[in-house]
């Protein structure tokens, strides 16, 4: 057999061609795989705004990727932390992926490390530390802006960084602390007014469903503490759609707050999505728009608030777990991700537009949102006898005229019915007579002379006062009894047969003893002080008192009035220290801990007797004054009563600062809209 000879020429030309293609092979793949970790690479890591015992940790990343973070204290030797939850949002200005999550329970005045990992790759650690617990608080310098809504703007003082949201408003206020402060937008993130790819283009010229939202008005919700308020709802829906405000349709929140109990659901998670879906109904944009999403079913109508609702509620929000039937991983994700895309397969797209309805559900609540949404069915909280069906349009930027409900009832209420008095009747035709003292704290009104079911005349009468068949007023014994303590109980008798303790500015339905816990969280805490009674026969009845009850991990109690800090104790070391004065009922103070404290009391009712309008600068004051006027700080500060008032700050647990509201000469209102919540304490402004 002939041998082939192969050159050596030929040979190391196939030999390189080998290399060579291995070589292209290897950088081919490599730079494959240099762009995808170019495409996970965190960006624009930010650490903002940290406390004592908490930090917010921001940073983007390409639209595509999916990261986790983890953490830990820089002391310790063991294992990271993987943190589970983070809000997932989607920048408009880069279309990237922006990441927020809220690291809890730290420890002050220590250093952590986290660290962001990806499908590839493990970044580098970074590290933060916490503050330390302050003993003395200054108050606050404003700084205020504007801005277009939703967006982040991050705010370096001197190197500390904080990240403020100007949420649906586009304000901001600031305490600059006196200093030097830059301003940078860090994202925008998420349109306006839509979720592109779910709400139908809301911004496309205007088609109006001129018959406006088909809710039901004239509801009457049986609970007094709704939530959430009517007041956040009308406030958020009116400023939710940018470019056309006040065309949504707050007036429907009865019906929807009605209709969610009646089918199980949060009614919070329900205006949240509302908001989200179509900004209260905002027809005035597109009259194709989608109340609730749903769509493509032809029994469910776009514009069509009713079955809108209740296809929402019965059959996606209601029936949650069935609705995800088969669905795995993170519930709440898996919810998102169906009710959005239609497939809960893509639970970072489920997570992703769960971010934008905690971000609503915050708002409305001031709470998390959590698995499940659903609430115990409550079919009798709502009364709809009187109720009809909207038919007002709005317009971007105006009311329309509100519906006139079909007929008003002639028949007066009842006793104790919907009035702020009560109806005594004394006499009239057809009517059996009763008399009776008026107890009640806001007077009552005596009834006369009935025809047609309909008195012909009235007479209003005051607290501890009667009036007579021939329409005299009379003065009743009741107005000398008094809320008595004595023998570790309390009753209300004549002021003569009170044999222990007569508490003063305490009326005959407070006058009862509740069991209830004042709970005090590591850090600045600004609280009000019930009457107390007892306190597991310790009376708590001065600053001194309520720091050595708390084996001193209270290190300071302070009252704040016509701008300085008239009272204050602290404990030092160990040694109390300050002149020691009494923790009045009705006032606001200053309690800093150094861990979290839940003090058992007994206490009783009172009237506030603390008049805002005989103070002058910066105070701090109770929020009971304001929560049967209003229920935030814009409302206060649009409230007529309240004009004196022009700026209010409430303490953040969140960012170690104040929060603020302020209205200036023009009556332009800037910075967030600050829940008032009871039991805390606030500062106001009086100007001098």
């Amino acid at each position: 057999m002939k041998k082939i000879k192969i050159s050596n020429k030929y040979l190391t030309i196939f030999l390189a061609s080998i290399l060579l293609f291995s070589l292209i092979t290897y950088f081919f793949f490599s730079n494959i795989h240099k762009s995808k970790l170019l495409n996970e690479k965190p960006t624009d890591i930010v650490v903002a705004n940290i406390t004592t015992v908490t930090a917010d940790i921001y940073w983007k990343a390409d639209m595509d990727t999916v990261h986790r973070i983890f953490y830990k204290e820089s002391s310790d030797t063991g294992v990271f932390k993987k943190m589970e939850d983070f809000y997932i949002f989607r920048d408009e200005t880069t279309k990237e992926r922006l990441f927020l999550t809220n690291l809890t329970g730290l420890e002050p005045n220590t250093e952590y490390q986290f660290r962001i990992e990806s499908e590839n790759k493990v970044w580098d650690i970074q590290s933060f530390k916490t503050k330390n617990i302050a003993e003395e608080l200054d108050l606050p310098t404003i700084a205020t802006g504007n801005n277009s809504e939703q967006t982040f703007l991050l705010i370096d003082i001197d190197g500390d960084k904080y990240m403020l949201d100007t949420q649906y408003h586009g304000t901001w206020a600031l305490d600059s602390k006196n200093k030097e402060y830059t301003v940078s937008k860090y994202a925008t993130y998420i349109p306006k007014n839509d979720l592109a790819s779910k709400l139908n283009n809301l911004l496309a010229s205007p088609i109006y469903a001129q018959s406006g939202a088909n809710c039901k008005l004239g509801v009457k919700i049986k609970n007094n503490s709704p939530k959430p308020l009517k007041a956040d709802v009308i406030r958020i829906i009116d400023g939710w759609v940018g470019n056309c405000k006040l065309a949504g349709y707050p007036e429907c929140y009865e019906d929807l707050y009605c209709r969610s109990l009646s089918s199980g659901v949060n009614p919070a998670f329900a205006f949240s999505v509302w908001t989200q879906e179509s900004g209260g109904s905002n027809y005035a944009n597109n009259s194709k728009v989608e109340d609730f999403g749903i769509h493509g079913l032809s029994t469910v109508p776009v514009a069509n608030f009713d079955k809108q609702a209740n296809h929402f509620l019965n059959n996606i929000a209601g029936n949650a777990d069935s609705y995800i039937s088969g669905c795995t991983g993170n519930k709440l994700y898996a919810w998102g991700a169906k009710f959005w895309t239609g497939k809960c397969s893509n639970l970072d797209k489920g997570q992703e537009y769960i971010s934008y309805i905690s971000r609503n559900y915050s708002w409305y609540t001031n709470e998390t949102l959590t698995w499940p949404f659903t609430v115990s069915k409550n079919s009798s909280a709502c009364d709809y006898s009187s109720a009809y069906t909207n038919t007002t349009y709005h317009s971007c930027g105006s009311k329309g005229t509100p519906t006139t409900p079909p007929s008003e009832p002639t028949t007066p209420p009842a006793p104790g019915g919907d009035g702020a008095k009560d109806y005594m009747i004394v006499t009239g035709t057809g009517v059996t007579p009763k008399d009776r003292d008026c107890k009640d704290p806001d007077g009552c009104i005596c009834l006369y002379g009935y025809t047609n079911n309909k008195a012909t005349s009235t007479l209003t009468i005051k607290n501890g006062y009667t009036c007579t068949v021939d329409k005299k007023v009379i003065e009743t014994p009741e107005r000398t009894k008094v809320c008595c303590y004595a023998n570790n109980a309390v009753s209300y008798v004549s002021s003569s047969k009170c044999e222990g303790t007569a508490l003063e500015g305490v009326i005959e339905k407070n006058c009862r003893i509740q069991n209830k816990t004042i709970s005090i969280e590591k850090g600045v805490n600004f609280i009000e002080m019930p009457y107390h009674v007892n306190r597991d026969q310790i009376p708590i009845v001065t600053a001194r008192a309520l720091i050595t009850h708390s084996e001193n991990r209270i290190i300071a109690v302070g009252l704040f009035r016509n701008d300085r800090w008239e009272k204050i104790v602290k404990n030092e070391n160990g040694s109390i220290n300050g002149q020691d004065f009494n923790l009045d009922p009705g006032e606001s103070y200053l309690v800093i801990a150094t861990e979290d404290i839940d003090i058992p009391v007994m206490i009783v009712g009172y009237d506030n007797p603390l008049k805002l309008d005989s103070l002058k600068g910066w105070n701090l004051v109770p929020t009971s004054l304001f929560e049967n006027t209003s229920s935030d700080s814009k409302s206060i500060l649009q409230n007529t009563t309240y004009t004196f008032i022009n700026q209010i700050a409430l303490w953040n647990d969140s960012s170690s600062i104040f929060d603020y509201t302020l209205r200036d000469n023009s009556g332009q209102i800037y910075g967030n809209s600050l829940r008032i919540s009871t039991q805390e304490g606030f500062f106001i402004k009086i100007p001098q």
